[in-house]
């Protein structure tokens, strides 16, 4: 075994298999993605990465299976599904996750299971006794075993909620081991024992936590957005070819678009030294018909429809008004199962007052943004007032 010091776990220990796969040059890439994108513009000690978090969530996922008393063989396909399923990540992350959509077709989760399954890791998996095609499958979230790593309360989710608190200064106390270990194997998949319930809990209030202190930060928001349009105007104009995303990271795509012969430098540029587009606009999801923003948040032409009629209205370039409409936050139903005292699996909203609340609070902290340079956002914020209101109203 090889031990690997880490702040949030103390020790985890990488089997031999593992520490073969996590010598891979894909893997490798993953110490030069950062977890929260553009993170450090904010909080600037948020530089860890997708790797560090891989081996805490291979690590959480060891103690799970540990007691759910797996075979040996399905305890490798849940830890190796765990160490890889962020393999498939773009630059700057979840930056990259629209960027996927439009120009691949696919999520980063595909291109995970895509990674498992080919020759390099996948000798390696096959060497092991683990089939790289369950592994694919458990990170699809396909088996009963797939809630141990796509699952509501994941070990993918515990890790980084706490690995994030931790790196951007955000005070939570979550007991992460007692929610790997108190968890049985039922019909209906992977449930928490009943006195784990507050656990739970705990975790949820740090997600809700994380997403109105850093996850929806204005700024934070603003950087992704910039570098994402940086991104696409880079993609459209050729200079990346599509297949390149998810084998690029976080410093290739910073110095190619640096170089771009299109405004994406201006853009990188901008986000280098800090000097970014401003919140001209935003508004509650109060505001707004929910199926209106969930079809908005995943038709990227649509936003750009807007936008170039925004720029248009004001007299700007298209690519100086950036949309920002994040997905709108799921409801408490399914996050996870619950074994009762009496034997019975409910879904943990029905034990849960608090988990019910979440839901609603969650929305409170979801905005939808409008971005523009700051000498004219007074300019584009009372045009995307209007504008908005008969889209979305």
């Amino acid at each position: 075994m090889t031990r690997v010091r880490d702040p949030i776990h103390d020790y985890i220990q990488l089997d031999a298999w593992a520490k073969e796969i996590v010598d891979m040059p894909r893997v490798q890439r993953l110490r030069r993605i950062h977890q929260l994108g553009s993170g450090s513009l904010v909080y600037p000690g948020a530089n860890h990465t997708r790797f560090e978090h891989s081996l805490g969530a291979y690590h959480l996922a060891g103690i799970a299976a540990q007691s759910l008393r797996l075979s040996d063989d399905d305890r490798k396909a849940v830890q190796a599904a765990a160490l890889l399923h962020d393999v498939g990540h773009g630059p700057f992350s979840h930056t990259s996750d629209p960027l996927y959509r439009d120009f691949l077709r696919k999520s980063h989760e595909d291109v995970s299971a895509e990674v498992v399954q080919n020759k390099a890791i996948g000798e390696i998996l096959a060497r092991h006794d683990v089939d790289p095609a369950l592994v694919a499958g458990l990170i699809h979230g396909e088996g009963p075993l797939s809630d141990l790593v796509s699952g509501g309360l994941d070990v993918d989710r515990m890790d980084y909620l706490v690995r994030d608190a931790h790196y951007t200064g955000v005070n939570v106390g979550v007991d992460l081991v007692r929610l790997a270990r108190d968890i049985e194997l039922t019909p209906e998949g992977i449930a928490l024992h009943a006195s784990s319930v507050p656990a739970a809990e705990m975790l949820l209030v740090t997600r809700l936590q994380m997403y109105a202190t850093v996850y929806f930060h204005r700024t934070m928001r603003v950087g992704e957005r910039m570098i994402e349009r940086a991104l696409r105007l880079a993609l459209e104009a050729g200079e990346i070819k599509p297949e390149q995303l998810p084998v690029m990271d976080d410093i290739a795509a910073t110095m190619l678009l640096r170089h771009s012969k299109t405004d994406a430098w201006r853009l990188m540029l901008a986000v280098d030294q800090r000097k970014l587009l401003k919140v001209a606009h935003e508004a509650p999801m109060l505001s707004f018909r929910e199926e209106r923003i969930a079809a908005l948040a995943e038709d990227a032409a649509r936003q750009a429809a807007i936008e170039r009629d925004l720029a248009s209205a004001v007299g700007l370039a298209t690519h100086d008004v950036i949309l920002d409409v994040p997905r709108p936050p799921k409801g408490a139903a399914g996050i996870a199962r619950v074994v009762t005292a009496e034997g019975a699996t409910v879904d943990l909203a029905e034990v849960s007052a608090l988990v019910r609340n979440l839901a609603t609070a969650e929305r409170d902290h979801w905005r939808l943004r409008v971005i523009a340079p700051a000498s004219r956002r007074g300019e584009v914020g009372a045009a995307a007032e209007r504008l908005l209101a008969r889209e979305l109203g």
